[in-house]
């Protein structure tokens, strides 16, 4: 008998301590959950709708998951760039989002939309007159759908890059391997391969130094280098030798009518200027050095001075 009360004694306190502990868990869950209820959503943001349905957020603002509905909120409303949740204690939700900005604006055989950087749809109203306009062939597109083809990519990565250099006004597709590229002042023919930011640096230094020059091309033709083995040498790639002059990234030359290499070697640089004042006919020792092009292509050009202006010989 005399051991039997100190073991009740012993459990008797236990399950009076538990007891207490539980107690006390479920007044301080309800007193949390009250004092944390999310009781405002505040959305940041100029001219922004973001659609949010408060159903189906979690109500505790401590523990608000909020990389997860940031996610999600993105997902559901793809004409935002951004989207960031700020929580502000005891019980307002904060929601901070940026709209995509329009970069450009695609013509098409039956629309015109704008699109951001990404490529994304952002509708057909309120589209910017001043926009770049790219000429498309693709299908009926949506806001919110995403264009993902190597045309565009290529064609806003220019864009983008030439930005406070040249204001460009339209580009389209030349043929399979360049594209067409209309600003105030000249036009540039880009080829589709190659890297976009190499050729834009390279062209951004030659209208520079024009610009200083105070006279401007109406034609640049820049297309990716011929490539040929070690110590091989054509009837081309001897007429470009003879009539490549190698310039500086700050001081471009070219005089009329002539050709000009940059300092990318993975792009052949040439500039056709047609100026005001009279042109120039070219040299004799010009004329030869276009000759061997044009035997080799086996296109017969009668008149050396064609051959000299032809925008892609060699």
């Amino acid at each position: 008998m005399g051991t039997a009360r100190p073991v009740f004694r012993k459990f008797g306190s236990m399950i009076v301590v538990l007891g207490t502990s539980l107690i006390l868990s479920v007044v301080s869950y309800i007193g949390i959950t009250r004092v944390f209820l999310i009781r405002q959503v505040e959305v940041v943001g100029s001219g922004i709708g973001v659609q949010i349905d408060e159903g189906q957020l979690p109500h505790n603002l401590l523990f608000f998951p909020s990389e997860k509905i940031e996610r999600l909120i993105a997902q559901n409303n793809p004409l935002l760039s951004l989207v960031r949740i700020q929580k502000k204690y005891p019980g307002t939700l904060i929601v901070n989002a940026v709209q995509r900005i329009p970069t450009a604006l695609v013509v098409t055989a039956s629309q015109r939309i704008a699109i951001d950087t990404d490529g994304m749809v952002l509708g057909t109203t309120q589209t910017p007159d001043s926009l770049p306009v790219i000429a498309l062939d693709i299908g009926i597109m949506s806001p919110g759908d995403r264009i993902d083809t190597h045309t565009l990519g290529t064609s806003v990565s220019f864009i983008e890059h030439m930005k406070g250099t040249v204001s460009v006004k339209e580009i389209s597709v030349l043929d399979r391997a360049s594209f067409k590229v209309k600003t105030e002042q000249t036009d540039i023919f880009i080829p589709q391969q190659g890297d976009a930011s190499s050729l834009s640096d390279t062209l951004q230094n030659l209208l520079v130094g024009f610009r200083i020059r105070g006279t401007m091309p109406t034609s640049i033709v820049a297309r990716a280098a011929a490539r040929t083995a070690p110590g091989v040498s054509t009837p081309c790639a001897r007429a470009r030798e003879g009539r490549s002059t190698p310039i500086s990234p700050d001081v471009p030359r070219g005089a009329a009518g002539s050709t000009t290499s940059g300092p990318n070697n993975e792009d052949d640089l040439r500039i056709h200027e047609n100026l005001t004042r009279r042109r120039k006919r070219p040299r004799p020792s010009e004329r030869r050095t276009h000759r061997p092009c044009a035997q080799q292509r086996g296109n017969g050009v009668p008149d050396d001075r064609e051959a000299h202006d032809a925008p892609f010989a060699c």
